[in-house]
């Protein structure tokens, strides 16, 4: 019967739940200082937070304990995209490729350019 008469604890506040509640949010935690998408200096936060609530005769409490973290958001990707009209047909068009460089190697996986480059023969 000891058990029965045990004092609150953090350890045994929810049959133990309260520890694994905090647990799962410090692995998280962890992730998210772990990730290079990540500011590796943002602040990151766990709040456990248990709210009592007790009966009218004030001699039993009922418990709630909720863990939640606040985690560093992703960084923002960054692009140039280079934009302008299809020669052809004047939709507007968005590239991530310069279309005014010139193609160095023959890459298939490369966008075709907005417009046709100029005949080097015709200028010369």
């Amino acid at each position: 019967m000891a058990a029965d008469r045990e004092n609150l604890t953090l350890h045994n506040l929810g049959n133990g739940g309260a520890i694994e509640l905090f647990e799962t949010e410090l692995e998280r935690v962890l992730e998210n200082i772990l990730d290079l998408n990540t500011d590796a200096k943002a602040k990151r936060k766990i709040v456990l937070t248990v709210t009592f609530t007790p009966n009218s005769d004030r001699n039993e409490v009922a418990t709630d304990v909720d863990c939640a973290s606040k985690l560093a958001p992703m960084n923002a990707a960054s692009a140039t995209v280079f934009v302008g009209r299809d020669r052809h047909t004047q939709i507007p068009r968005a590239v991530t490729h310069d279309p005014r460089q010139m193609e160095m190697f023959d890459d298939p996986r490369r966008p075709k350019p907005m417009r046709e480059p100029e005949d080097e023969a015709a200028t010369a």
